[in-house]
């Protein structure tokens, strides 16, 4: 899950001095980047978050069917 949502769903920035795609909304010390893929909302922090979310979910599911 925690593969899947960062690939599709996750804010990616480009670093307008190296051109690295990265997380980081700075890069290269100071330079400011540009987003050029994601949901400008869904950073790294949100993902871990749904992800663990979906985790215990699963896991409260698993322990309801079979106790």
């Amino acid at each position: 899950i925690d593969s899947y949502l960062g690939a599709t769903v996750q804010v990616q920035y480009q670093c307008g001095e190296c051109g690295k795609i990265t997380e980081k909304r700075i890069h290269c010390q100071t330079n400011p980047t540009t987003a050029v893929a994601g949901i400008s909302w869904v950073n790294n922090d949100l993902v871990n978050f749904m992800n663990t979310l979906f985790g215990s979910l699963v896991v409260f599911l698993i322990l309801e069917f079979i106790f």
